[in-house]
C-alpha cells in the first residue's frame, strides 16, 4: 500500500485523505440538492400559474385545474421534504449537527 501511495504521489495525482473525501462527498450533495430544489420550485411555480390558467377558463379545465393544483402542493411538500432529508443525512455523515 505504501508502495502503491508513492507511485500516486510521484505521479502528481492527488492522492485524498478520508476526511476530504467526505468533505468533498458533503460538497457535491448540497450543491445537488440546492440546485434541484431550485428546480423543483421553479416547475412547481410554472405548474402553479399553469393550474392558474385552466382555473381561469371555467367548468371542465376548472376542475383539471383545481385537480392540478392539489398535486402541485404536494410535489412541493416532497420537495422540501426531500430538501429537509438530504440536508440531514448529509449532517451525519460530516459529523456535524443538524
Amino acid at each position: 500500500m505504501q508502495d502503491y501511495l508513492q507511485i500516486l504521489q510521484g505521479s502528481g495525482a492527488k492522492v485524498l485523505g478520508v476526511g476530504a473525501f467526505w468533505g468533498k462527498l458533503n460538497g457535491a450533495a448540497t450543491d445537488l440538492s440546492s440546485n434541484l430544489t431550485k428546480f423543483g420550485m421553479l416547475a412547481a411555480v410554472t405548474g402553479l400559474v399553469i393550474a392558474g390558467l385552466f382555473f381561469l377558463f371555467g367548468q371542465n379545465a376548472a376542475q383539471q385545474g383545481k385537480s392540478m393544483m392539489k398535486w402541485i402542493l404536494i410535489g412541493i411538500a416532497i420537495i422540501a421534504a426531500a430538501s429537509l432529508i438530504a440536508a440531514y443525512v448529509t449532517s451525519l455523515f460530516s459529523g456535524g449537527g443538524f
